[in-house]
């Protein structure tokens, strides 16, 4: 026999970060007895973008369509973002990046990722930058707001050996 629906929903919204046990029964409660439309709303909303969000081709950020409005933009910079390693391999030996924007957190992991990325763009003659001030020391950029995320862009630099 299978958990009542109640304890299957709280259960459900555990998956999302940073989301406990007791937020995520309040969240249910909170669904059930004032906003019964906004949860309908959201369900919906929720099947229909796992079903049909994918990834860009070309930056791998989301989108519904192939090409995300940003790179099909005849207009954008071309510089790549948030790629899969053979991806960002092939757009950097195609020579018409001249930067590559390294944003990844202030972890052990992602000190790696950057100095691999760095040696990656450097053997291409793109040049490396790094995010810099603005962002807090272990913060995840998921969670970083646009006016900080955009001062950082301002302030980065040279990634160097």
């Amino acid at each position: 026999m299978s958990a009542p629906l109640l304890e299957q929903l709280i259960d459900a919204l555990r998956v999302l970060p940073g989301v406990g046990q007791k937020t995520a029964q309040r969240m249910a409660y909170h669904l059930l007895e004032r906003e019964r439309e906004g949860g309908k709303r959201l369900a919906e909303t929720l099947a229909q973008a796992v079903e049909r969000i994918g990834h860009c081709a070309q930056c791998r950020d989301f989108s519904e369509t192939e090409l995300c409005p940003t790179c099909a933009n005849g207009s954008r910079e071309r510089s790549p973002r948030e790629l899969g390693l053979e991806q960002l391999e092939q757009r950097l030996a195609e020579a018409e990046v001249q930067e590559l924007i390294i944003a990844t957190s202030a972890t052990v992991e992602g000190e790696a990722t950057a100095h691999y990325l760095a040696q990656l763009a450097r053997a291409r003659q793109v040049r490396p930058s790094r995010l810099a001030q603005g962002l807090p020391l272990g913060g995840e950029l998921e969670y970083v707001d646009r006016g900080t995320l955009s001062h950082a862009f301002g302030t980065r630099s040279e990634v160097r050996d």
